[in-house]
């Protein structure tokens, strides 16, 4: 969304946050319902979460998904389908690392993790969609435009 490599930065990374915060809740609260040992595991799970999905983003997804999105959809042609193939590229590689790692947590390298990736991967990805789409994407980009006013304009 932003202009310049830093705004730019500033938006994934409100992005990232947001989506981190509500697939960790999300996650937990599958595997623990509603207990008082929700509270602790986020404030545990949160941080490390956020810095593995950040450097995914810098360092590999982004960069799939900017080069899948131009090969797609052209940005010159239609602004709207570049960046629904670009937010669609984000999601899914995102969803599909970040359970990894999330299964990886959770069970290890065992002989049924790649079934409880599977079974983790489905409800992620139900989440992650309308969690990004619907919340996070309007909060960040009003965020976004309240440290950034210039934007907008």
């Amino acid at each position: 969304m932003g202009k310049s490599p830093k705004e730019s930065f500033v938006f994934g990374t409100l992005m990232c946050a947001g989506m981190v915060i509500g697939m960790t809740l999300y996650n937990l609260v599958l595997a623990l319902g509603f207990s008082t040992r929700l509270i602790p595991a986020f404030l545990v799970g949160v941080w490390p979460g956020f810095l593995v999905a950040m450097l995914l983003e810098v360092l590999l997804v982004g960069r799939l998904a900017y080069w899948v999105a131009h090969r797609v959809a052209h940005p010159q042609e239609s602004q709207r389908t570049f960046l629904i193939a670009l937010r669609t590229m984000l999601i899914g590689c995102m969803v599909l690392s970040m359970t990894l790692y999330g299964t990886l947590l959770q069970v290890g390298f065992t002989g049924c993790s790649g079934t409880a990736y599977l079974g983790h991967l489905w409800k992620n990805l139900l989440m992650a969609l309308p969690l990004n789409l619907l919340v996070v994407t309007p909060l960040a980009q009003r965020s976004f435009l309240k440290l950034f006013p210039r934007v907008a304009n």
